[in-house]
């Protein structure tokens, strides 16, 4: 959800150490966005995650889901 003004965030995010989304999150005021799903191979029983600036504005993650697949 951008939540300060419009077009204000740009993102990376980086999964298990590996970018799997660059630069998202750039829209208007008071709108969301659903990025993904993305998927990860967990191997030591902990999901790395990390959101980082891609360049513009403070990251932020207003919700996240994870599923398991059999």
């Amino acid at each position: 959800l951008e939540n300060y003004r419009s077009n204000f965030r740009k993102m990376d995010i980086r999964l298990e150490g590996t970018i799997v989304g660059q630069q998202i999150g750039s829209q208007p005021l008071g709108t969301w966005a659903k990025f993904g799903p993305y998927l990860a191979d967990v191997r030591d029983g902990r999901l790395d995650l990390d959101i980082l600036n891609g360049g513009q504005g403070d990251p932020a993650m207003m919700g996240l889901s994870i599923f398991r697949l059999p």
